[in-house]
């Protein structure tokens, strides 16, 4: 006679990362733990930015880009003999990828609700033509980077597309490196901002 206990929980390698998100609890109902699964997948990119980007940014140029996958973990007790056998079903994954694009579509939500979808696909089209061929953590760092455009200053639809031109600029000469711990968007930013001034 055996008897099976049920874990939703996720891995990035051979590290499971999911006991900062959810309660680490082996269930006895499957249903219940593919129900506790679907809350950890809608935290994916949570999770991501948290155990790859956050805890490697000391080491940033050297992070892989690890898989985070999405299971349950099954464990299966032997009444007569104690032994238990644990096995990992994995159901989904999220990659550096998948990583990448919700942060972009997190600036386009914010560009198109604040400007406009217009002016939010001419922003991101400026940017993704100079960044196709970066690392998946540098296309991350300037897509994150964007999404606080607010704190630049910007509050018009001209001063986006100045500053992400301004930024496009710059990636296509290969200005891609932080200045005193300056980001390059707010470089970009800046100097548009430093333009129009210049223009009035």
């Amino acid at each position: 006679m055996a008897t099976k206990s049920y874990l939703a929980t996720a891995f990035i390698g051979e590290k499971e990362v999911s006991g900062a998100f959810g309660s680490g609890e082996f269930r006895s109902s499957l249903n219940f733990a593919r129900r506790e699964l679907r809350g950890y997948q809608r935290l994916a990119e949570t999770i991501y930015r948290h155990e790859v980007v956050f805890c490697n940014r000391r080491g940033l140029e050297d992070i892989v880009a690890p898989e985070l996958e999405f299971g349950i973990l099954t464990e299966t007790k032997d009444s007569e003999t104690g032994i238990v056998e644990a096995n990992f079903s994995v159901t989904s994954t999220y990659t550096a990828e998948d990583f990448v694009s919700d942060t972009r579509d997190a600036f386009l939500s914010f560009a198109a609700e604040d400007f406009g979808e217009q002016i939010a696909s001419e922003s991101a089209a400026l940017v993704e033509g100079q960044t196709a061929s970066m690392p998946w953590h540098k296309r991350f760092e300037i897509w994150n980077c964007l999404t606080s455009y607010d704190l630049y200053g910007v509050s018009t639809a001209n001063q986006l597309i100045d500053g992400v031109r301004e930024l496009a600029a710059a990636l296509a000469d290969g200005r891609t490196a932080d200045v005193d711990g300056v980001s390059p968007v707010f470089q970009a930013f800046h100097r548009a901002e430093r333009n129009n001034l210049g223009r009035e």
